[in-house]
């Protein structure tokens, strides 16, 4: 590198410094990065100036919308209180508890408990355990096939494929060419 990257323009570290997934990483390196800097409503705002309607929520992690001044304030309340604890090992905390009587309360179907996660891959892995584990206590233990889209760690394990074969303790190479599959 020539300059101290901080002299540098944004696109040009993001290039050095960045590897965007979804992304055709060929292009990429011809066209580089839109910097976006602000958002408000369904509205953001790249580094030039320009805005763009944001149709895909921030890939789904937006659904209220940027700059929604009430649930900022009440994520700095939270987060000044307790940013976040896991719910493994019988530990909970009182936001968690109050979220999961409010969705019972409002589910359309009679739930007794809810599940939360903080990734598809996390809810995937436990609907196949939780499916598991009713199957044995019903009785029928080899009811273990799913259909599988993604490559996540319980079903690799199960893939018919043995380079896609991975032990619960080694980490999954996401490059494997694993095909949808049955297990």
């Amino acid at each position: 590198m020539s300059s101290k990257p901080e002299h540098q323009s944004l696109p040009a570290r993001d290039a050095q410094a960045v590897v965007h997934g979804l992304t055709n990483l060929s292009v990429h390196a011809e066209r580089g990065a839109s910097v976006i800097e602000s958002g408000h409503g369904v509205w953001v705002r790249d580094i030039e100036g320009r805005e763009y309607i944001e149709a895909m929520s921030g890939l789904w992690c937006i659904a209220l919308g940027y700059g929604n001044e009430r649930l900022a304030d009440v994520a700095h309340r939270q987060m000044k209180q307790l940013a976040y604890y896991h719910l493994t090992n019988h530990k909970s905390h009182p936001p968690v508890i109050a979220l999961a009587e409010k969705l019972l309360s409002i589910a359309p179907a009679p739930m007794s408990r809810i599940w939360f996660a903080s990734t598809g891959s996390e809810a995937n892995d436990c609907a196949a355990r939780l499916s598991w584990y009713f199957w044995n206590a019903m009785g029928q233990p080899q009811k273990r096939q799913f259909i599988a889209h993604k490559l996540w760690p319980t079903m690799a394990t199960r893939s018919p494929r043995p380079a896609c074969r991975v032990s619960a303790m080694r980490t999954i190479d996401s490059t494997c060419p694993c095909p949808a599959f049955i297990m």
